[in-house]
């Protein structure tokens, strides 16, 4: 099942883009259960329509897809979505596309980092805690 569809900002709306299925549907599951409302995408073409239609406020690559679609992904949320950022999973091609924007996590993170990871990212970890 999918994330509840309340009123919810675009810093905690997360798109996640790759291949591998199990990977989409566990980190989805992470994120759900930290309160984000997620989407996954398995294409390009996926991938834009949801940034086309949905306020996303951190989108996740996934190493799973190639160089090519990683600089189309970027400059597409780029382009429709300028205030995006972004979280990849590939040291090296964060910066060629991504620019100040963007982070970098290892490939196959712990829940916490990951967790941690996207708090920092998308500025929630600077929230005061109550």
């Amino acid at each position: 099942m999918g994330a509840v569809m309340s009123d919810v900002s675009a810093s905690s709306s997360i798109l996640i883009f790759g291949y591998d299925e199990n990977l989409l549907r566990t980190r989805r599951w992470l994120l759900e259960g930290q309160g984000y409302r997620v989407w996954t995408a398995s294409s390009l073409m996926a991938a834009a329509q949801i940034l086309g239609m949905e306020p996303v406020g951190l989108l996740i690559l996934c190493q799973t897809i190639s160089t090519t679609e990683y600089e189309s992904a970027v400059e597409l949320a780029q382009a429709t979505q300028p205030e995006i950022r972004m979280l990849t999973m590939e040291p090296d091609r964060v910066k060629r596309a991504a620019g100040a924007n963007a982070a970098i996590l290892s490939g196959f993170p712990t829940p916490e980092a990951l967790i941690a990871a996207v708090r920092t990212v998308t500025g929630q970890d600077r929230a005061p805690v109550r």
